[in-house]
């Protein structure tokens, strides 16, 4: 069993500002339960938009990574910030095994993707710790992405030749050059492949959160796939090629979620 998590110093400054994408961040934290009165930790902050968000919105937020360089990038991002907005937020340096907290503090964590990037018994240690520092009624949000099963089979067999066959017919029909789709071998840079230690899948997912008594709906966005919807053909694009939006909900969200959020209560 792995113990020993991925060497924090593989997340540099080169990695922050060159791999992390905030794309799909206004989708994610739109989805977010707070209040403007919430104590929230966010765990896993990297640059620290989600806590600057948070904090805008009128919480108290600390954001905690273990990577010395993203807490570096995000205490210069919020001297950026209005005033307001910096006498809310605090960034710790502090690795997730070992939350150092006290019971019941918090309103709401979060944990956007943090998963994906952890072992399985640290992502059970992280969930037993969340437990304990929640407040009675207090909500976890969770995103992460890749999913497993879509990378290897449903992006493999179906996204990526339907979309090629859509692309090209639209293209010869229309005298147009669109680009197809990234090829299936191509998806998991290198970045990828030593970071994303443990993808995730909808029942792999599941299962963990029942373990530690969290209960909520697994959902996905399918933001990281999706077209940006334009026009008409973007939205008929992301149907043929990603079900969207019934992919959103199970049970197509099994297979053709390349995200997973879920907005967790202990029970």
């Amino acid at each position: 069993m792995k113990t020993h998590g991925v060497d924090p110093r593989l997340y540099d400054t080169k990695y922050y500002l060159q791999e992390c994408s905030t794309c799909h961040l206004k989708k994610v934290t739109s989805l977010i339960p707070i209040k403007s009165d919430y104590k929230v930790l966010d765990i896993g902050c990297g640059r620290g938009e989600l806590a600057t968000w948070a904090a805008s919105k009128g919480c108290s937020v600390i954001g905690i990574d273990y990577s010395s360089a993203a807490i570096k990038i995000a205490n210069k991002v919020l001297l950026r910030q209005p005033t307001l907005i910096r006498q809310r937020v605090k960034f710790k340096s502090m690795n997730l095994n070992n939350l150092e907290f006290t019971r019941e503090t918090f309103d709401v964590v979060t944990c956007v993707e943090v998963l994906e990037h952890i072992y399985p018994d640290e992502q059970e240690q992280l969930l037993k710790q969340i437990k304990v520092i929640l407040k009675p009624g207090g909500y976890l949000f969770i995103h992460t992405a890749p999913s497993k099963w879509f990378l290897d089979i449903t992006y493999r067999f179906w996204c990526y030749p339907i979309g090629c066959s859509a692309t090209n017919i639209w293209n010869f029909v229309f005298n147009k050059n669109y680009g197809n789709l990234v090829q299936w071998s191509k998806l998991r840079n290198n970045y990828h492949k030593t970071m994303h230690v443990n993808e995730p899948d909808y029942f792999s997912l599941k299962k963990l959160f029942s373990k530690y008594g969290f209960s909520g709906q697994i959902l996905s966005t399918n933001v990281t796939v999706n077209k940006p919807i334009v026009s008409w053909k973007d939205a008929l694009f992301n149907f043929l090629v990603y079900l969207s939006p019934l992919s959103n909900h199970p049970p197509l969200c099994v297979f053709w979620g390349n995200d997973y959020y879920a907005i967790l209560r202990h029970q």
